[in-house]
């Protein structure tokens, strides 16, 4: 069965369910997973300027090797945040949760070559769910997780129907059937005429908004700034490439 189809059935059940699929949530209120690299801080700035939502930000240290530059960025963008956005966006949030465990990294780590690793982003959004409900008794209820997912993600866990099917999961796991887990890049209920988001796209946004987007982090390695020559490095490279902006991103190995 073809991934659009499964989302077909997922989403009849959601509608069933709660009278709706996808949706902005009533109060404004949204957590956003955030990793400090392009998707996450396109993500946070658009749920601000384009759609008026009160951002609580969460960074999960899961034992990433580029853990010093994403840390680097998160930290960059939560000061810039604060100051241009004090009325909509939070403190970030830090959480140390291994994922996967470390004693099972070496025995997954030939799946991990082509599949990622098993559930990860379905495990981020399990715990910005459980930080959502520890928000309630002081910020109200809020039932929404953002994450960057784009269209360009290839893991099966990196996916619209990961998301709804961690939904879903969420609705029938709690005594609530209200909760979204979504990506504002790939749910057309969200998006409307934006259209699905890639790299390039985040790129020009943040460009035509004055976004810093340069500071952002991409690179794999664990060196302080990007190393200019891993894959993830080039993809950004012919990224903002492809979106006809300046990249200035301070890379260690010019390749251009």
């Amino acid at each position: 069965m073809k991934d659009i189809d499964q989302v077909d059935l997922i989403d009849k059940s959601l509608l069933k369910i709660r009278g709706y699929v996808s949706k902005f949530p009533e109060n404004k209120k949204v957590v956003v997973v955030f990793s400090g690299g392009l998707d996450s801080v396109s993500i946070v700035a658009r749920c601000i300027i384009d759609h008026d939502l009160e951002v609580y930000p969460i960074s999960i240290i899961r034992g990433q090797s580029n853990l010093t530059g994403e840390a680097a960025s998160v930290k960059f963008f939560n000061n810039y945040f604060l100051e241009r956005f004090p009325r909509k966006y939070h403190p970030v949030t830090f959480l140390h949760v291994e994922i996967p465990p470390k004693e099972l990294k070496d025995g997954i780590k030939e799946y991990s070559k082509n599949n990622g690793y098993p559930l990860r982003d379905n495990q981020l959004e399990i715990i910005a769910l459980q930080y959502a409900i520890s928000l309630w008794e002081k910020e109200g209820e809020i039932k929404t997780i953002f994450t960057g997912v784009t269209k360009e993600d290839i893991y099966t866990h990196s996916s619209l129907l990961a998301m709804r099917s961690t939904t879903l999961m969420s609705c029938v796991s709690t005594p609530h059937n209200d909760w979204n887990i979504s990506s504002l890049n790939l749910d057309p209920y969200l998006y409307g005429d934006m259209k699905a988001f890639g790299k390039k796209e985040e790129i020009k946004w943040c460009f035509d908004h004055s976004i810093p987007i340069e500071k952002s982090r991409t690179c794999n390695n664990a060196t302080p700034r990007h190393c200019g020559a891993c894959s993830s490095c080039d993809k950004r490279r012919k990224a903002f490439e492809a979106a006809e902006v300046p990249d200035n991103t301070t890379y260690l190995q010019n390749n251009s």
